[in-house]
């Protein structure tokens, strides 16, 4: 972790400070690199980085875990988000932070739809070549289907370290393989 940059973030807003100290910096980035995976698939695949803004559920979550109001979750993700996107765990890090912050997610993470372990499907666009569409500004490019309508389903993941788990598991479907 970068702790100059860390410090500067800090140093230019006070208010920050009175929820977030070095402590609380480390568990803030632990989440966000838990939840990563979440959040990049709410990502468009052109988009890198962390999002502008989080989805509600996400937010909600970490208002909870450091016991804060919406404005400071608004503006913790505003000043944060770019370090703690940015400062990825290492080989061992991640069962270490799942096994810290296991507790915040059976606590606020599982009715919020965020489960320990949150599978999705490994494309965002239909995998069968036949499969395309004409560009409506351009009707001599096609582009592929991108997979539409998420459904989500709670899930148990049996992990070796930690025994049973709650989690999600999210599928999509092509809209196109329906259409005659």
């Amino acid at each position: 972790m970068d702790v100059l940059s860390l410090t500067s973030i800090l140093n230019d807003d006070p208010e920050l400070c009175s929820i977030f100290d070095y402590k609380a910096v480390q568990k803030y980035i632990e989440l966000i690199n838990l939840l990563k995976p979440k959040l990049s698939a709410v990502l468009k695949l052109y988009q890198h980085g962390p999002p502008p803004t989080l989805p509600i559920n996400v937010h909600e979550f970490l208002k909870l875990c450091f016991c804060m109001s919406n404005y400071m979750g608004k503006l913790a993700w505003d000043r944060l988000r770019t370090f703690a996107w940015n400062t990825p765990f290492d080989s061992g890090e991640e069962s270490s932070a799942v096994l810290k912050q296991m507790e915040l997610f059976l606590a606020f993470g599982i009715t919020r739809g965020i489960g320990i372990y949150n599978l999705e499907p490994l494309t965002r666009v239909c995998i069968d070549p036949l499969c395309t569409k004409e560009l409506t500004s351009n009707m001599h490019i096609l582009c592929d289907h991108e997979l539409g309508d998420p459904r989500t389903y709670p899930i148990t993941v049996f992990t070796k370290e930690l025994g049973a788990l709650p989690g999600f598991s999210t599928s999509r479907y092509c809209n196109s393989m329906f259409v005659t």
